[in-house]
C-alpha cells in the first residue's frame, strides 16, 4: 500500500515508512518529557537542600 505525497514532494510514500517515522517521533517526544522531568526534579531537590541548609544553625569551633 502506498500513499501520495503533496503538495511538498512528488512520488510515493509506502505507509509502513510513516509508521516507522510515527513510532520513531513518539520515541523521541517521549524521552524528552522524560528528561524534562528528571531536570525539574533534580531542580526541586536542589531547592528543597538549599532550604535545609539555610535552617541548620551555625557551627561554631
Amino acid at each position: 500500500m502506498c500513499m501520495v505525497v503533496r503538495p511538498c514532494g512528488h512520488g510515493f510514500v509506502h505507509v509502513k515508512a510513516l509508521e516507522k517515522m510515527k513510532q520513531a517521533l513518539e520515541k523521541r517526544l517521549k524521552k524528552r518529557t522524560y528528561s524534562r522531568y528528571v531536570t525539574l526534579e533534580h531542580q526541586q531537590l536542589y531547592e528543597q537542600n538549599a532550604g535545609l541548609l539555610e535552617d541548620l544553625p551555625s557551627v561554631q569551633t
